[in-house]
């Protein structure tokens, strides 16, 4: 899962529907720290294994460990997009995964 959203660089350009997506997950019982990651598009993201990402965001929320909680990167979406920045992202599920 990911989802897509215009960014702006720091160079002042700016990327239109740049994916995003939890790279990696890392944390404790207490606190869940992601890292965000933003390429071109999903396509790039898919077929070149090579490409660096445009953006790497660290962010830490508190995860619920109840025995039925979803998992910590369906948490860390959900977490991401109660945050003004990514309130109106667009969803968009990775090839072979299927939709909830």
């Amino acid at each position: 899962m990911g989802f897509l959203k215009t960014i702006e660089l720091s160079n002042g350009l700016s990327a239109a529907d740049a994916y995003h997506r939890i790279h990696a997950v890392s944390g404790t019982k207490d606190e869940i720290t992601l890292l965000l990651t933003a390429y071109k598009s999903q396509e790039a993201f898919l077929e070149d294994t090579d490409l660096s990402p445009l953006v790497i965001e660290p962010h830490a929320f508190s995860p619920d460990v109840a025995d039925d909680a979803e998992n910590f990167f369906k948490q860390g979406y959900e977490y991401l997009k109660k945050i003004d920045k990514y309130t109106s992202v667009v969803d968009v599920l990775e090839k072979g995964q299927a939709s909830e």
